[in-house]
């Protein structure tokens, strides 16, 4: 009878042991990976590669050619909540969607983030990016939404193409010094950042980088800047102030549009257009001082701007004004002396209708006062 209570009580107690050691496992390239208890830790050395069940064919009617992927660990996404890499690894991937991440261990040698590699980790508030890491890829922290600070390290050259896009909770951002470009839609929709430094040696922010961030108050956009893309900072609502510049040849379409709160617009010696809408609904602005440089203003560029009752041109030839500009009743133009007739023309140089004199009442075209 002892002999068959100690058998019973050895098999539970071994039932109890293969429960506490159950896991799973499998391989991500020439890395390993094991899940256990909520925490999915990748082994091995090199780069994690088929984190995806390829040729999963899914068919859409609409785009017939459509592959979708689907992740190897999609039966876990919602229950993990910690992941540990090696320091044998170099570059990861896959780890999209997992909701209850809340905890991440970087090995000290991944030189590469993939792309969308954290993208919609909801809970995730903080990481701490390893500073061997030169490539955090396109969208990797795209729609983190408790994201609350991000380090980026010196050698990453390119924050890629939507890498935070939709982090509503972002407020504290760090940029390498060796970052060279900003991309597309990187930061955009980041609604809680006020500030952000740019650092000297970035030449170029791409198209709708801080669209939608209505919080962002104020940013210093650095001399090496050269380039910043159609509608940048659209929807700012908050930002009162900007200094272009001299680099930057082009205020591209939309740059500053409904930026409600700016009051303050500084252009740079290298200015020669000014696009589409550039500072459409800029709402707040009572004033511009447009350089000599500036040879065509598009239209609607100065549209919406309501409060716009001094502009002073400083070219001696009319630039092209394009129609829609300049809207504010009994708004003053002021050009350089001697050239006060050539605005008032009711015709260019070049034969095509002078729209400065239909903007402007031609008793408030006034010379610049020395």
């Amino acid at each position: 009878m002892k002999k068959l209570f100690l058998f019973a009580a050895m098999a539970v107690m071994a039932a109890a042991i293969a429960s506490c050691e159950k896991y799973e496992s499998g391989e991500t390239g020439t890395t390993t990976w094991k899940l256990k208890d909520g925490v999915l830790t990748i082994s091995g050395t090199g780069a994690m590669t088929n984190t995806a069940k390829a040729n999963l064919y899914v068919y859409n009617p609409v785009h017939p050619d459509l592959h979708s992927y689907t992740s190897i660990w999609e039966a876990y996404k919602k229950d993990i909540t910690k992941v540990v890499i090696g320091n044998g690894v170099t570059s990861i991937e896959g780890f999209d969607g997992f909701t209850a991440l809340t905890d991440v261990i970087i090995g000290a040698n991944v030189k590469t983030i993939g792309d969308y590699t954290f993208a919609g980790c909801t809970a995730l508030e903080s990481i701490y990016i390893p500073v061997g890491v030169e490539t955090i890829g396109a969208g990797a922290f795209n729609g983190c939404t408790a994201l609350k600070s991000i380090d980026i390290p010196d050698g990453v050259t390119t924050i890629r193409e939507g890498t935070f896009y939709g982090c509503t909770a972002l407020m504290d951002v760090i940029i390498g010094a060796n970052v060279r470009s900003i991309e597309h839609i990187a930061f955009m929709g980041c609604t809680a950042l006020e500030s952000i430094d740019i650092p000297d040696g970035v030449t170029t922010i791409g198209i709708k980088v801080f669209e939608g961030c209505t919080a962002l108050t104020a940013i210093d956009i650095p001399a090496s800047v050269t380039s910043i893309g159609k509608s940048a900072f659209v929807g700012c609502t908050a930002l009162e102030g900007i200094d272009i510049p001299d680099g930057v040849t082009s205020i591209e379409d939309s740059t500053f549009d409904s930026c409600s709160a700016l009051t303050s617009v500084t252009f740079g010696a290298g200015v020669e257009s000014i696009g589409l809408g550039a500072f459409h609904n800029c709402t707040a602005l009572k004033s511009v001082i447009i350089p000599d440089g500036v040879r065509t203003i598009r239209a609607g560029a100065f549209a919406g701007c309501m409060k716009l009752a001094s502009v002073t041109c400083l070219a001696t030839t009319p630039p092209e004004l394009g129609h829609d500009n300049f809207e504010a009743d009994g708004d003053i133009l002021h050009v350089p002396l001697g050239s006060v007739d050539a605005y008032k023309a009711a015709n260019l140089p070049d034969g095509w209708p002078n729209d400065w004199a239909t903007a402007f009442a031609t008793d408030n075209i006034v010379a610049i006062v020395p």
